[in-house]
């Protein structure tokens, strides 16, 4: 019979073919080094389309920085600007922090300019919505992290969460433009409808007030507070000393022409009341200049922010001297 004599042939062939398999190295077309590699080759000789075909396969299977920059470039001048913002934006996340100053500003320049040039190109729409958990849809595709970036034009937007009425809105959106649209979404059987505000600019660009900023007008305020009461109790000091010394005086006794008995104390009660003076307006100038950077911090932490025209909150101290005045001065624009 044949059969017998075919299984030891049979079990040789798969012990042969399982031999081959396990030896075989990796398809080229797995390896994400190989594919970069090969995309470098295809750049280097001109062939941008090629390039970008393996430098998009590598990236699918390994997220890299330098992948994603080379990518990044090769969209850019392919017209892919759409495609290209995220790719340029993961670069500038996601440098090694052993990277040296002078490579991290080189990178950093080129990326930011490409970036620059591919936003001008497309429209990018950050949303933040009510409830938080809804999902959104432009174009049947889905959202993530809240911010899309699209080519100009019209564009079908669809909002769906548990409880909400449904949101269809139509996007007109044009070139190098950010819109920040703010969406609260109607419950169900509620009766009213979503409410939708759109603001064109970078919502990155103005966050709010700068935490650091703020900290350091409290610093600064309470610090001149807090030294210009601690001048008060030392001029109040100098004051009782000088009360001290009156006492001992008889009448009218420091008035010209001085007594010769009394001279060594009225001119100590002199340089106390001079010293009060000193300490007291020093203490006054502080507290004022206190308050101010103190007001001026609250203003531009509180103050609503946004409109047509531009705010600025400037306070400046400067050092004054007078007689029987040493403190600051603010000076500002709110």
């Amino acid at each position: 019979m044949l059969w017998p004599r075919l299984i030891p042939r049979a079990f040789a062939v798969a012990a042969l073919m399982a031999t081959c398999a396990a030896s075989s190295p990796v398809h080229a077309q797995d390896d994400p080094a190989d594919l970069f590699r090969q995309g470098q080759e295809a750049y280097s000789k001109g062939d941008v389309k090629t390039a970008y075909d393996k430098y998009k396969a590598a990236w699918a299977l390994k997220r890299s920085y330098d992948i994603a920059g080379n990518l990044g470039n090769v969209e850019v001048k392919l017209g892919r600007y759409r495609e290209a913002v995220p790719h340029l934006q993961f670069v500038l996340a996601n440098l090694p922090v052993s990277m040296d100053s002078e490579t991290r500003e080189a990178v950093t320049k080129r990326t930011e300019d490409l970036l620059a040039d591919a936003k001008a190109h497309v429209a990018i729409v950050k949303f933040s919505v009510t409830p938080p958990e809804a999902t959104i849809r432009v174009d049947g595709a889905a959202v993530e992290q809240n911010v899309a970036v699209l080519e100009p034009g019209s564009h079908k937007l669809e909002l769906e969460a548990e409880g909400y009425d449904k949101v269809d809105q139509t996007l007109e959106l044009a070139a190098g433009t950010t819109e920040n649209t703010v969406i609260a979404m109607a419950k169900s059987g509620s009766g009213s409808t979503a409410d939708i505000s759109s603001s064109k600019g970078d919502a990155a660009a103005d966050d709010g007030p700068s935490l650091p900023l703020i900290i350091v007008g409290g610093v600064v305020g309470l610090g001149a507070v807090g030294a210009g009461i601690a001048l008060h109790v030392v001029a109040a000091g100098k004051g009782s000393d000088a009360d001290t010394i009156r006492e001992t005086l008889a009448d009218n006794a420091c008035r010209d022409p001085v007594d010769a008995e009394y001279t060594d104390a009225c001119s100590d009660l002199d340089s106390l009341i001079s010293q009060q003076s000193t300490f007291s307006g020093a203490g006054t100038g502080l507290l004022i200049g206190g308050g101010v950077v103190l007001a001026a911090t609250a203003v531009y932490w509180l103050w609503p922010r946004g409109g047509d025209e531009p705010s600025a909150t400037a306070v400046t101290l400067l050092p004054s001297f007078g007689p029987g005045f040493t403190g600051l001065v603010a000076s500002g624009s709110f």
